[in-house]
This record gives structure tokens, C-alpha cells and sequence, in this order.
């Protein structure tokens, strides 16, 4: 008998214990991007330079064949379908944090367009 994926549920937390979960995975995430150098690596910082698009389209690929996959095991009953509604204002805060806290990490260049002003020269 196949065990399926559907019967399976989440951590299930509320509130406040909810809302320290997820900033404790994301710390945890982070130190594990930052400990093994991938934001600093060659292939991270072409690709968000838009120098080399190579992991961009690995990404693509491995996306497109997630979507098929999870398509073929939705139909054969493995996994549900299930998917919470989407909000602005904390995807948009979660959107600027990540760019922040890229650009603090000088993991994609920052434009600084602060012109000189005590060089001497007129």
C-alpha cells in the first residue's frame, strides 16, 4: 500500500510560535547560504549581474520539471493540491528585506550615485 504524500501535515503552530518558526528557519537558512559561499560565488554573481545566464536557465528547468512532476503525481493521487491565498503588503515587506539584506551582504551590486562634493575640482 502506497503511503500518500497528502495524508501528511505540517508543523502546525499558531500565532506567535508560527511567526518565530518561520524568522528561525530564515536565519538558519541564511547562515547556510552565507557559510557556503553561494551568494559570493562566481555563478551566483554573474547571474545577478546578468553577466551569464547558465544558472538561470538550470533554475528554469529544474522549475518547469518540478511543476510536470508534481502535475503527474496530483493526477495519480500521491499529493493534494492546496494552496493559500497570496498578500500584498507582506509579500511586497518580504520582497524588500530580501533585497536589503542582499545588497547589506554585497551579494549584487548597489549603485551609489553620492558624487563627490569636496574633490577640489569645479
Amino acid at each position: 500500500m502506497m503511503m500518500t504524500l497528502a495524508t501528511l501535515a505540517p508543523l502546525a503552530l499558531e500565532g506567535n510560535g508560527r511567526m518565530a518558526a518561520a524568522i528561525l528557519m530564515g536565519i538558519v537558512f541564511g547562515v547556510i547560504l552565507v557559510k557556503t559561499d553561494f551568494p559570493f560565488s562566481k555563478p551566483m554573481r554573474e547571474t545577478l549581474n546578468l553577466k551569464c545566464g547558465g544558472l538561470s536557465k538550470i533554475f528554469l528547468l529544474s522549475l518547469g520539471a518540478g511543476a510536470l512532476l508534481f502535475y503527474f503525481l496530483y493526477k495519480s493521487g500521491v499529493v493534494a493540491y492546496h494552496v493559500r491565498p497570496a498578500y500584498l503588503w507582506p509579500s511586497l515587506l518580504g520582497g524588500i528585506l530580501s533585497g536589503i539584506g542582499m545588497a547589506l551582504c554585497l551579494a549584487v551590486p548597489v549603485p551609489l550615485s553620492i558624487p563627490p562634493s569636496n574633490d577640489g575640482q569645479r
